[in-house]
Parts: structure tokens; C-alpha cells; sequence
């Protein structure tokens, strides 16, 4: 069975989406080549992702991406997000613990 995340999204141009322990970038870098109306930050706390999400990017043309090499606990300085986002980042309690701050409300979960 495949679950499409795509239209569960919001539409709207210009939506910020952070993707909370990207990783090797699913679904973060999918979804900005999905849309690239849309700005995505990836957040992951190992550097050598975050690297590879930055040349990632650069190598697929996509200026709607921006890798951040941080925990999204220490994550400052950004805007509120539409929709944050993660695949295998932690328990749903801890996700929703840590990324909160992060978004712009009302916020909603998807199950």
C-alpha cells in the first residue's frame, strides 16, 4: 500500500515547509520538486546530511531548498512554517514536542 502525501498538503504558493530530521531528504526534496512554489528547510543534526541536502539542491536546481545542519530544538531565527513535516525522526510525542514552536498556527496534525 502507498500513501500519498502530496494531497494531504496545503496548495497555496509560497508555503514554508520544514522538514524535521531530513536525513537523505524524503520527503523534503520530493515535495520542493513537487512544488516549487513552495520554500523547504531541512533540518538534520548530523552535518554530513545536511551537506549532502545542500549539494542535493544545488545538483537538482532547486532554489526553493535550504539544508540547515542543526537539532530542531536549537533551530532560531525562522519565520513560523505551514506544514512540518517528518518520516523517521522520533516518537509522534517528542516530534510534537520539539517542533511546536515551529509552527504556524492553528496548527493540525495528519494521521
Amino acid at each position: 500500500m502507498r500513501w500519498r502525501l502530496l494531497p494531504h498538503l496545503p496548495q497555496s504558493a509560497g508555503l514554508r515547509l520544514l522538514d524535521v530530521g531530513a536525513g537523505g531528504g524524503v520527503p523534503g526534496i520530493p515535495l520542493a520538486i513537487a512544488r516549487p512554489e513552495w520554500h523547504v528547510v531541512l533540518v538534520d543534526s548530523n552535518g554530513k546530511k545536511a551537506t549532502f541536502l545542500t549539494q542535493a539542491a544545488i545538483e537538482l536546481a532547486l532554489p526553493n531548498v535550504r539544508a540547515v545542519a542543526t537539532r530542531v530544538e536549537d533551530l532560531h531565527d525562522e519565520p513560523p512554517f505551514d506544514v512540518v513535516i517528518a518520516r523517521a525522526f522520533s516518537d509522534l510525542r517528542t516530534f510534537a514536542h520539539s517542533s511546536a514552536r515551529h509552527c504556524r498556527l492553528p496548527a493540525r496534525s495528519m494521521r
